[in-house]
C-alpha cells in the first residue's frame, strides 16, 4: 500500500522516474505485497550535480545526484540497505522473514 503519511521506520522508500517502465513493474509488486512504502519522484535539477527528488506533498527537496545508483531503487532504512534494480526489489520484497502490517 502507498503510505502517504510521516515517513517511518518500517516504511520502504521507493524511487522511480517518470517514464521507467522497470519503476512502474517495482511499484506494483511494491502494491502487491504487504509492505508499506513511500514513492519519490526523482528528476534533474538545473545543477548537474544535484537531483530533485518530489515529495508525495508536492514539495521537492536538492539532493546529490550520486545518492541513487540507479533505478527503480528501494530504500530499506529498517535494514539500512539500498536494493537498486527490479530482481532487487523482488528478492527484497519476497525474502523478508515478517512483512509489516
Amino acid at each position: 500500500m502507498t503510505v502517504q503519511a510521516e515517513p517511518y521506520e518500517d516504511v520502504l522508500y521507493l524511487y522511480v522516474q517518470h517514464g521507467c517502465e522497470l519503476c512502474a513493474e517495482a511499484e506494483a509488486e511494491l502494491e502487491a505485497s504487504p509492505f508499506r512504502f513511500i514513492k519519490f519522484h526523482v528528476t534533474a535539477a538545473p545543477e548537474p550535480a544535484y537531483a530533485l527528488v518530489w515529495n508525495p506533498d508536492g514539495t521537492t527537496e536538492r539532493v546529490e545526484r550520486g545518492l541513487f545508483h540507479g533505478f527503480p531503487m528501494l530504500v530499506d532504512r529498517w535494514l539500512g540497505l539500498r536494493f537498486v534494480g527490479l530482481p532487487a526489489i523482488q528478492q527484497r520484497i519476497g525474502s523478508s522473514p515478517k512483512p509489516w502490517t
